[in-house]
């Protein structure tokens, strides 16, 4: 949109003096508005929620926070440890963290300040991550445990959907991945954009080792065996 300098040219052939009274309002358009606002500090941002339900939907909108990430100067925001808690994963600005003491987990957001504590998950947990799952529009972790580190036993997923309701709960994923574990097996985990990859890796040398890719998404499996 072209912005109006007739207004200003008036008021200089009448040789009146500037000042915001003379001038009538500039309505710039949203792209600009959102380039602006990308570039400026999460205080402010906070403050200019309060400006209309139009740029509160905005400023909490994932892809405008995906897009200030961006043109921060670190390209995310610091990582900064907040003892007794122990930083485990930073995603889109928000961080995954443990009590050291208590062992239990939350998310939090250090721009804002807010904190979500994690329900807790299985006790035999080994790896937890959390991502976004563009579908459906969700925050999503994924707990990844073993029944049993002595002996023979068995793994699993459970999954936990942020945002959809008060008190979320874990709900368990079947997989035929790790229906057979046992104390010689090892899982890691990474997530790469929405995907968790867990590793089944076997101390024995004669066994497979196995990478198991899951889709936060779909929420579903992909098995693939890897020579030791």
């Amino acid at each position: 949109m072209k912005i109006e300098q007739s207004a200003l040219k008036k008021i200089e052939s009448k040789g009146e003096k500037y000042s915001p009274g003379n001038l009538r309002p500039i309505i710039l358009p949203m792209e600009l508005i959102i380039e602006i606002l990308s570039r400026v500090a999460v205080k402010d941002l906070l403050r200019f929620k309060c400006v209309s339900k139009e740029w509160k939907l905005l400023i909490e909108d994932r892809y405008f926070v995906e897009k200030h990430l961006y043109h921060s100067p670190c390209g995310t925001f610091p990582v900064v440890e907040q003892p007794p808690f122990t930083s485990l994963q930073s995603y889109n600005g928000l961080i995954l963290e443990k009590h050291n003491v208590s062992k239990e987990f939350r998310i939090r957001n250090p721009a804002t300040g807010q904190v979500f504590y994690v329900p807790k998950p299985h006790k035999r947990i080994r790896e937890l991550r959390f991502g976004f799952a563009p579908t459906s529009g969700f925050y999503k972790l994924a707990s990844i445990y073993d029944s049993n580190v002595t002996g023979n036993g068995y793994g699993g997923v459970e999954i936990l959907v942020l945002g959809t309701e008060d008190k979320p709960s874990w709900k368990h994923v079947d997989s035929i991945h790790l229906q057979s574990l046992d104390k010689n097996d090892r899982l890691r985990a990474c997530l790469v954009e929405g995907v968790v990859h867990i590793a089944k890796i076997s101390l024995i040398q004669s066994r497979d080792h196995e990478v198991m890719s899951f889709d936060l998404d779909t929420e579903s499996f992909q098995g693939h065996k890897l020579v030791p």
